[in-house]
């Protein structure tokens, strides 16, 4: 009798030990298509995206990135000209981020995960702001011609909340979003 309840007990625990693995190879599976589409809405300077895909754990840190993204304000804030020509700036410098990560990496804990080395590189943008260009075209030949590259590196942190994965922090953003900082100017 001993033996059977140990018997039981064993393929029991077998049972749900395979299920939580099946769930964690789910979760990871799910985390890795979070993560191309994060990378994706990035490089397309994708607001809708991005905020579909997030959900912050401090939103004040990331709300000068998102009104980076919005067009409109900053037509409002810099005028039409020079707002649009910012915008042209941003989405190009945007354009060049390239995302390189090990999806096996992502290590699941309950509902939160991380994603450790992402490594994020993007066109050197700080000799680009020190021109003055006649135009966004211009602008953008500059940018599409820079070689020099920056890398930053980034731990992902992701938590499931009841749509799903989203991610709650990547403080490689602090640093990418420095570029929003500086602009080059628009001749006049």
């Amino acid at each position: 009798m001993i033996k059977r309840l140990t018997a039981a007990f064993l393929c029991i625990t077998l049972i749900f030990g395979l299920s939580g693995c099946q769930n964690n190879y789910q979760d990871k599976a799910e985390i890795a298509k979070l993560m191309a589409s994060y990378t994706q809405a990035l490089i397309s300077f994708d607001k809708a995206a991005l905020t579909d895909l997030t959900a912050w754990n401090d939103d004040s840190y990331y709300q000068e990135f998102y009104r980076a993204m919005d067009e409109q304000e900053l037509i409002k804030n810099n005028g039409e000209k020079n707002g649009r020509f910012i915008f042209a700036y941003y989405k190009q410098i945007a354009s060049t981020i390239r995302a390189e990560y090990d999806p096996e990496k992502i290590k699941v804990k309950g509902d939160t995960a991380t994603l450790e080395n992402v490594r994020f590189t993007m066109v050197f943008w700080a000799d680009i702001c020190k021109g003055e260009y006649e135009d966004a075209e211009s602008m953008i030949k500059r940018i599409n011609e820079e070689e020099t590259r920056e890398t930053y590196r980034d731990t992902i942190t992701f938590k499931k909340t009841n749509g799903g994965w989203k991610v709650v922090r990547a403080d490689s953003l602090k640093d990418i979003k420095k570029f929003i900082k500086r602009t080059p100017k628009l001749k006049t």
